[in-house]
């Protein structure tokens, strides 16, 4: 059965699946691992992680404290660098767009709020989304990505990709020692 799927909140990026709805859901909740989704589409490379927030922080409530809150500063920061997340092909001649990130605790944390319950349907756990674009001007010298989400976040064991692009689908699972997606 063929579904559409809207992949990065782009109203106009839309992939026409062979695959069953439930390959592109987000799987369970375990730490260590998380989701990559990449997407290929005209100029643009959009990539959207989803983990959980032990992999990034290390614990899965809004920062308590000083020194929590600045741990939630610094994955911040990180994720708003996604050319150190991602690294291109420079030949690509590709430009980082701003990076969208999701999650109750950040938002909490930000704010220093209380934790809506009702965005951590989890309990304990909590999940994070960011979505990462590239501008690319030679879009077709695009053949890897080397993810560097391991050494920016250690706790990160797994990272199970879906790919889609000019060449069709394909799905890796990466870890620190296979890091890169081909196309």
């Amino acid at each position: 059965m063929k579904q559409m799927y809207r992949i990065a909140g782009h109203a106009t990026l839309y992939f026409c699946l062979t695959a069953p709805a439930a390959a592109l859901e987000h799987g369970p909740h375990v730490h260590g691992t998380g989701e990559l989704q990449v997407a290929v589409d005209s100029n643009t490379l959009t990539l959207e992680l989803h983990a959980p927030l032990e992999n990034l922080l290390g614990f899965e409530h809004a920062a308590r404290t000083a020194s929590e809150l600045e741990v939630v500063k610094a994955m911040t920061a990180k994720l708003e660098r996604p050319e150190m997340l991602f690294k291109l092909p420079k030949a690509a001649s590709c430009t980082a767009r701003p990076t969208r990130i999701e999650s109750p605790i950040t938002a909490a944390s930000a704010t220093g709020a209380r934790m809506d319950p009702k965005k951590n349907a989890g309990g304990d756990h909590a999940d994070l989304s960011a979505t990462f674009s590239f501008i690319c001007t030679r879009i077709d010298k695009l053949d890897s990505i080397e993810v560097a989400i391991f050494t920016a976040f250690p706790a990160t064991r797994t990272l199970n990709a879906a790919v889609i692009g000019p060449r069709g689908q394909s799905a890796a699972t990466l870890t620190p020692n296979r890091r890169v997606i081909r196309f």
